[in-house]
């Protein structure tokens, strides 16, 4: 899989009217807001001799590459939730605790996945997912930080309020209420989140659980690299207008996820809701025995409502980001005891 910087690069030099590149399999996808066939042709035409001996399919996406980008959907009220099974459990009110991939929600009622809870020195932080607090952001960004804003709810109670955003990724911090405890060990995966894994440590084919309040566990294989230069569309938050000036990009990227790895045997679960919840490496490419135990967090889910423009063999993709900002910014897993084990009468 390439490097982001390559495929920056790659963005930059020979796409600059691009929103997006990605890598998926053996394809690039150069996601344009718009182009036509025949300006696609001309630029491809243009393109030097040695991408001609790339074994490697070029093609464009007519927009961005998944619809929920360009045209978001309205974002899942709890009512909403009755319509399908899921877990809208208060476990706070019911035991004082909750667990990664718990149903969360903020005041304005979007519900999200619970993530994992990191810590830097004394300080500790549940990560979350930003687009659930998006109107408070619009309208109260100066008040990022207060305990009463930006409050965020564990179903029905209060648990703590978000903190801080990640530079430009969906990615937030929220400080836990003194009186709230969260345990980064799973409810349907038999492990907890032990180590935060950077991108250049994923590999296509790599396996993945998540475990959310929509869908319980959900396997996923990596598919590829996603990459947005400054001319990117609204799947980040912000004014296009505040983005860096033309020349001038930010490395910006996400990893690809399919729900139709040949070992699924049901149908793909993926809901809007599972944003938050965070990826754990079940299986690494090429290799027969299992890492679950091992508890490698390498990723959170971005947007997984999506209904892709570009046809591919996998009809189920999702994006995560990766965990290189936290890591960089010094945060690592809180360890989480071992279970004891039963003894037996």
């Amino acid at each position: 899989m390439p490097k982001p910087e390559t495929l920056l690069m790659v963005l930059m030099q020979h796409f600059p009217q691009a929103v997006a590149i990605s890598f998926m399999f053996s394809t690039i996808v150069v996601e344009y807001d718009e182009v036509d066939e025949d300006a696609w042709g001309e630029r491809v035409g243009s393109l030097p001799c040695s991408f001609a001996n790339l074994a490697l399919e070029l093609t464009y996406s007519n927009g961005l590459l998944a619809n929920t980008e360009w045209k978001r959907l309205i974002a899942p009220k709890l009512a909403n939730l009755k319509t399908f099974v899921s877990d809208d459990s208060d476990y706070v009110s019911a035991t004082g605790s909750f667990n990664a991939g718990a149903m969360i929600c903020s005041d304005q009622e979007g519900a999200v996945s619970a993530g994992v809870l990191v810590e830097k020195g004394s300080e500790q932080r549940l990560t979350i997912a930003c687009h659930c607090w998006d109107r408070e952001f619009d309208e109260r960004l100066n008040h990022l930080g207060d305990p009463n804003r930006f409050r965020v709810l564990q179903a029905n109670s209060r648990v703590g309020y978000v903190t801080e955003r990640i530079d430009e990724t969906d990615v937030e911090l929220a400080k836990l209420d003194d009186t709230v405890a969260f345990s980064n060990r799973f409810l349907d995966i038999e492990t907890a989140a032990k180590v935060l894994i950077p991108f250049t440590g994923v590999q296509i084919g790599d396996k993945f659980f998540i475990d959310s309040f929509v869908t319980g566990r959900q396997r996923l294989l990596c598919a590829g690299v996603r990459v947005l230069g400054c001319k990117r569309g609204q799947d980040f938050r912000g004014d296009r207008r505040e983005n860096p000036p033309d020349g001038k990009y930010i490395i910006m990227h996400q990893g690809i996820y399919a729900t139709n790895d040949p070992m699924i045997t049901t149908a793909p679960q993926l809901r809007a809701s599972i944003c938050g919840s965070v990826l754990v490496r079940l299986q690494r490419a090429g290799e027969g025995s299992l890492c679950l135990e091992d508890g490698e967090v390498c990723g959170i889910m971005h947007w997984a409502d999506l209904a892709m423009k570009y046809s591919t063999s996998s009809k189920f993709f999702c994006f995560a980001d990766p965990m290189d900002p936290l890591i960089s910014n010094a945060w690592r897993c809180v360890p989480v005891p071992e279970k004891r084990p039963h003894s037996s009468s």
